[in-house]
């Protein structure tokens, strides 16, 4: 899971400071390849509302959930345990 310091760590999206009372999402590092779009976002925490009007946002669900085997992700960013 991405490192999270309130009042430090940035929004991977908008780029503003996230703080410890922000609705957030934080994802593990699952994309390797540096020159893919999505790797900035990959590892990173962004604000929820920011996550959930994002243009990126359904390949970057779609890409998460093929890459992890522990969990999915949900259409507003929420991680639920992956049913066996």
């Amino acid at each position: 899971m991405a490192l999270f310091n309130p009042g430090v760590s940035k929004c991977s999206i908008c780029h503003k400071v996230l703080n410890d009372n922000d609705d957030r999402i934080g994802t593990s590092a699952f994309i390797r390849d540096e020159t893919d779009k999505l790797w900035p976002y990959s590892d990173s925490n962004m604000h929820k509302k920011c996550f959930i009007e994002w243009e990126l946002k359904e390949e970057f669900i779609k890409r998460f959930n093929e890459a992890q085997s522990f969990h999915t992700m949900t259409k507003d960013g929420a991680l639920q345990k992956r049913r066996s």
